[in-house]
């Protein structure tokens, strides 16, 4: 527990602890202390809003592109080949109520997982949820090359933190966006700075595209070592069900795409045979992992986040959530060779190893975690997770539109090809030297 003393002096429009802890405050010191003027996000954009706050009906039939959280990654790249689609009445309504971002508008992520950037560099046509700012800069005061980066600066980052609200599910709502203070050098400086970092990210993204090389060659050997040959994964537009296969309350038509069925029929099929992930997790079972609130926050406790964790596996301590010790008083922290999987928001089924030892971290919010029993090897459960094999699993069983969420039986009942210790060894092995390589 924190303990320390506000002035009334210091008292602001806000009530809330949370926004007066040191950490925080420091932040007045900087911004009153620089040489360079700040400017709230209001006064250098033209335009402050967010997506639909209704969410059309989607369908791989429909057209038009309808762009939430989840297609936008950590390095400000957008997916629009795989976003959900929409028909054309929803489409023209979202643009109506301004919903379709213009070249050189910026789209902010103000809900769940908040603070993903992408400047929109050509036009294209596609809407937005309303968990997506747009933020329109105004050209005359700050370039939107430069606005995209210092977006993503930490210190800003950390602005925007101060004035995040939620505990179960974080967000910055969009008068608070708006207070946002961004530093407003010249013209020619915020040009030279957008140019260094652009360099930095490219190089960032380079080494992002090795490692996924590396991690597709993994693939390659898991599938090779297991006999398996991975079917056709593409969606299709048209597909029949039987009313006999119709199972587990679910009547969306994604959920019986043939790709899902086809890959588990593969596993089945498989030399060593399969089993689900239920006989493969030991007695402890899964446990699930919780956040803390705004007032429990900020303490002696280290709280594992799911931006901790990468997408081959691993997991960054670097930085923390920082929690007051007595809300986990019930909890164990992460023990080696838990394998942690992300079950909500716009990463679900990221997957994870812990493998640190003498750091007593705890689990946070939107995660679960479990062990495997002594016939298991956990890297080579962990890295089946990792394949297509166990991640087509995981896309079949998201419900939520919104906000995507995998239940812990939904992971227990996955597939997995139940091969031999001794093959396990071998697959284990190559995931742990191929991962060194890709980190």
């Amino acid at each position: 527990m924190q303990c320390f003393k506000v002035l009334k002096n210091e008292i602001k429009n806000r009530l809330d602890v949370n926004f007066y802890i040191p950490e925080f405050q420091e932040i007045d010191n900087i911004i009153n202390n620089s040489e360079i003027k700040y400017e709230s996000l209001e006064n250098i954009t033209l335009k402050i809003t967010d997506g639909a706050h209704q969410s059309p009906s989607s369908s791989p039939l429909y057209s038009y592109k309808y762009v939430t959280v989840k297609d936008i990654n950590d390095y400000g790249e957008i997916d629009l080949e795989h976003c959900n689609r929409i028909n054309k009445d929803d489409y023209i309504a979202m643009i109506k109520t301004g919903c379709k971002p213009e070249v050189n508008d910026i789209l902010f992520s103000k809900d769940g997982t908040v603070g993903k950037v992408y400047r929109v560099k050509e036009k294209d046509d596609f809407v937005v949820l309303s968990s997506l700012a747009i933020l329109r800069p105004d050209t005359n005061k700050i370039l939107p090359e430069y606005l995209e980066f210092i977006l993503r600066n930490s210190f800003t980052l950390k602005i925007i933190k101060r004035l995040m609200s939620g505990a179960a599910i974080q967000r910055i709502i969009l008068d608070n966006l708006k207070q946002i203070l961004i530093p407003v050098p010249s013209l020619k400086i915020q040009k030279e700075y957008a140019q260094k970092l652009q360099q930095i990210y490219q190089n960032k993204l380079k080494k992002e595209r090795e490692a996924e090389e590396i991690l597709n060659s993994t693939e390659k050997f898991i599938l090779e070592k297991l006999e398996i040959l991975l079917p056709e994964i593409k969606d299709k537009d048209i597909y029949t069900v039987s009313a006999k296969d119709i199972k587990h309350k679910r009547i969306d038509p994604y959920y019986f795409q043939p790709k899902f069925e086809n890959t588990i029929s593969m596993i089945k099929k498989s030399k060593y045979g399969f089993t689900h992930l239920n006989n493969v997790i030991n007695e402890c079972g899964i446990a699930k992992g919780f956040s803390p609130s705004d007032n429990e926050k900020d303490g002696d406790s280290k709280v594992l986040q799911i931006k901790n964790i990468n997408t081959y596996g691993n997991i960054d301590t670097s930085y923390w959530q920082s929690s007051i010790k007595d809300i986990y008083y019930k909890t164990k922290p992460i023990q080696k060779n838990d394998i942690i999987v992300v079950v909500t928001g716009a990463t679900i089924g990221k997957v994870a190893i812990w493998n640190k030892e003498n750091e007593d971290f705890y689990l946070g919010g939107d995660m679960i975690k479990f062990q495997v029993s002594d016939n298991y090897n956990p890297l080579y459960v962990l890295s089946f997770l990792l394949t297509q094999l166990g991640q087509l699993q995981i896309l079949r069983n998201i419900t939520g539109a919104t906000n995507g969420h995998l239940s812990p039986d939904d992971v227990k009942n996955i597939v997995i090809c139940d091969a031999p210790q001794a093959v396990q060894g071998e697959i284990a092995t190559k995931y742990y030297n191929n991962i060194l390589q890709a980190e």
